[in-house]
């Protein structure tokens, strides 16, 4: 079984999602891993950030969408991986 399927299965590597710094993170084998969006907003250039915020106004409700459409993907990613 891979690391990521013992992550998702195994209670001991936790999947309790933690705050640290107003970045989520997950208990992965003790430690506390940064998710994959605190990750990337972390790197991005402030220009996108800008961006993304006035894409956001400009697309009232698609935020949303967004968000939901992101989890369905999540989904399917973890179902795949997990056989």
């Amino acid at each position: 079984m891979s690391t990521l399927q013992n992550a998702i299965l195994d209670p001991e590597f936790g999947t309790d999602r933690v705050t640290i710094e107003g970045k989520r993170h997950y208990p992965i084998g003790g430690r506390p891993l940064a998710s994959v969006t605190s990750i990337l907003s972390g790197v991005q250039p402030l220009s996108a950030t800008m961006r993304l915020r006035q894409w956001n106004l400009d697309n009232p409700g698609e935020l949303e969408r967004a968000g939901t459409r992101g989890t369905w993907i999540h989904n399917a990613a973890e179902r795949y991986l997990l056989g």
